[in-house]
């Protein structure tokens, strides 16, 4: 039996834990065990993302802290030397920190790996700066030179070596990142009644419902949507799902706008799926990102899907309404551009989307990392 162990900052998911949650899946379907271990723990495994799987053991740290996690990990590896010793055909990471940490791990010994997955989850040398950047590029130092360096985008391969010649010498590869179509299928049927439940007077009304699926920060760029979406007539309904350190700010700024009724900011929702499903369009108004996964899940679930030019090739993406970054007014006008086009238009972007989508499996992504 194959052996995997995955290491992940936290159990909160965001894009870079989806994807290696639908590697953790994939495993597990295919009878694999596979450890998964988070350096810090917010919430417990009934009330996570991270659902129950067989032959998949989860380690959650006792603390919130990354830093302290660390120093429970090794602890717990000197003191479980039964678990440790055991044979991991690969590790799997995402995030600068945590790709150094298991090359530090496996160049001393304490874990017995065969091959490192190394996964860029960001455009690091676009997004950060001075003192930061400096940091995360003495991280970079530690990283495995026999690890296969997996990139979402070409503009984020380019920048890596641009930035670490060291890097040239390495396998680094492009890799799109997959997207599981048939759970997507299963969870969207769940709780598929949720705007009647959450928002009734939504449902029992006329109103086209935008949908927005995302952490409240400022790289997701939703003070850009919300002037976006303060441009819209009254029959558009606007929904957030998330939480983060914006959420505030984002409150305040729906005040200004006088738009408490028809903006929702919901918190994160563990399954979101029926939303995108049952909205009149879903967006991504995003500055940065290394590549939005819920890009992907609403291109296959939703209608309609809007997006910022926020990542390499997504000007590219067959069937999305894609505008330029930073731009309230481009932003709106996507969406009534996506109101006016007519039926057979809308059929022939949803198949594209589909058509596209058809290529980005998980067991495809799996081969193409291996």
């Amino acid at each position: 039996m194959d052996k995997y162990v995955f290491i992940l900052p936290s159990d909160l998911i965001g894009g870079a834990e989806t994807n290696l949650q639908k590697l953790v899946r994939f495993l597990s379907e295919r009878g694999s065990l596979v450890y998964v271990i988070f350096l810090s723990c917010h919430k417990t495994l009934n009330e996570s993302m991270w659902e129950d799987m067989n032959g998949v053991h989860y380690m959650f740290s006792p603390t919130k802290r990354e830093s302290i996690g660390c120093i429970w990990l090794l602890w717990i590896i000197l003191t479980n030397r039964n678990l440790f010793s055991l044979s991991f055909k690969y590790g799997i990471t995402s995030h600068v920190h945590c790709n150094s940490l298991i090359s530090i791990l496996k160049r001393v010994r304490l874990i017995n790996i065969d091959k490192l997955i190394l996964r860029e989850s960001t455009n690091v040398f676009s997004w950060f700066s001075g003192i930061k950047l400096s940091l995360i590029k003495i991280l970079y130092r530690f990283y495995d030179e026999n690890a296969c360096i997996i990139c979402q985008t070409g503009k984020m391969k380019s920048e890596l070596l641009s930035n670490l010649p060291k890097f040239m010498k390495m396998d680094v590869r492009v890799v799109k990142n997959p997207v599981d179509l048939n759970y997507l299928s299963r969870r969207r049927l769940e709780n598929c009644n949720i705007i009647d439940k959450i928002f009734p007077s939504i449902s029992e009304s006329d109103s086209k419902i935008i949908l927005s699926v995302g952490r409240l920060v400022k790289e997701k760029a939703y003070d850009v949507l919300l002037e976006s979406f303060s441009y819209l007539d009254d029959g558009y309904q606007l929904i957030i799902a998330g939480d983060g350190p914006e959420r505030k700010s984002l409150e305040q700024q729906i005040e200004i706008y006088g738009l408490k009724e028809r903006v929702h900011l919901v918190g994160m929702l563990t399954n979101p799926y029926p939303l995108m499903a049952n909205c009149y369009l879903s967006i991504v108004s995003s500055r940065l990102e290394g590549f939005p996964n819920v890009l992907l899940e609403k291109m296959f679930l939703s209608p309609r899907v809007v997006s910022t030019n926020c990542a390499d090739g997504i000007d590219e993406i067959p069937g999305i309404y894609c505008c330029e970054i930073d731009n309230p007014r481009a932003l709106a006008d996507s969406i009534l551009l996506a109101e006016i086009e007519d039926e057979n238009s809308f059929l022939e972007r949803k198949h594209s989307m589909l058509k596209y989508l058809n290529d980005l499996s998980v067991e495809s992504f799996f081969k193409k990392i291996t």
